[in-house]
């Protein structure tokens, strides 16, 4: 065990001298810690495949195919449950389940390339899904009723 420092400051002045001391000290390393995280999050190269995949697949790949897939909903025309519907609605699983698989390894990032938190994950779960729904009602209605 280490011997402390008994002396304790015997004037006001210096009692106020050694808090200020100590409150830098702890705002500095705070600061350190916070800047080493965001330093370490982002110098992490993703070495996996699969999450890489996975990174792929909700961000470009899966909105680019259920973009196709709209298109052919609409073009088609042939009612709710068609073919097209059943892969729209297994591709719009497959990307919810890419992003979660993303967001597991630890190294999912937000649009914008910050580190993605849980928080951002749940959000985005919820309004995706609920984007895409409105988007396959809408081209089945545009697909069925107006063309």
């Amino acid at each position: 065990m280490t011997k402390t420092n008994s002396r304790r400051p015997s004037s006001k002045p210096e009692r106020q001298q050694l808090e200020k001391q100590v409150e830098r000290k702890a705002d500095s390393s705070a600061v350190n810690r916070q800047d080493g995280n965001r330093q370490r999050e982002q110098e992490q190269p993703i070495t996996s495949l699969g999450v890489i995949t996975a990174h792929l697949t909700w961000a470009f790949l899966g909105p680019m195919a259920l973009l196709i897939l709209l298109i052919g909903i609409v073009e088609a025309g042939t009612g709710w449950a068609t073919v097209l519907d059943v892969v729209y609605l297994a591709v719009l699983a497959v990307v919810v389940i890419a992003r979660w698989i993303d967001q597991q390894s630890g190294q999912s990032t937000t649009s914008t390339g910050e580190a993605s938190t849980w928080q951002d994950f749940r959000r985005w779960a919820v309004v995706f899904p609920l984007v895409a729904a409105a988007a396959w009602i809408a081209a089945n209605v545009i697909g069925n009723y107006v063309l």
